[in-house]
């Protein structure tokens, strides 16, 4: 057999063998695209002058950054509102999901993290219009025993509004799962 034949038939015996295994395993699958759902009792609870304000929160995600002189940003992610900011540089969650390095310390909401007018802050109070935030800070006071990457926290904020009428300032408590990507 001449080495043109031969290599034809490994060739195509190579291509036969990649397009079966194709087939018989099926397209690849990406990481898991679908919304995520929230876990019960995951929330954020404001106190306004008409009462109490629930809003079910999936998750706080944290965004970790390899080198420890550039901050790690977060978000509140949630229905009715998304609080965005970075942590300071001084201070790290990691990949080693250090949350204790947070507690009792005040981490500070920002406008936006980028140019995009849909990853601000803001909050949808029930019968108002969106408020964007323009300040405010959450305090994280106890870390539970977390798993499967999600861990529990609790603690208090201030959210600093802006609406038509001017400045309007909302205290409240948040029980959420806390999770790293990076």
């Amino acid at each position: 057999m001449k080495f043109s034949t031969l290599f034809r038939w490994v060739t195509v015996s190579f291509l036969a063998i990649v397009v079966a295994r194709g087939v018989i395993n099926g397209p690849r699958q990406s990481e898991d695209t679908s919304p995520a759902v929230p876990e019960p009792g995951q929330q954020i609870v404001l106190q306004s002058d008409k009462g109490e304000v629930p809003f079910v929160i999936e998750r706080l995600n944290v965004y970790l950054t390899e080198d420890e002189r550039y901050p790690e940003s977060f978000e509140f992610e949630g229905t009715g509102l998304s609080l965005v900011g970075m942590i300071p540089a001084t201070l790290h969650v990691g990949y080693d999901e250090n949350w204790q390095a947070l507690v009792g310390k005040p981490i500070a909401f920002s406008r936006s993290l980028d140019s995009s007018v849909d990853s601000g802050s803001h909050i949808e109070i029930p019968g108002e219009s969106r408020m964007p935030v323009i300040g405010g800070e959450f305090t994280i006071q106890e870390v539970g025993e977390g798993s499967d990457a999600k861990t529990p926290l609790t603690g208090e904020l201030r959210v600093r509004c802006l609406t038509a009428g001017g400045e309007r300032e909302y205290r409240g408590t948040f029980q959420v799962k806390g999770t790293t990507w990076g």
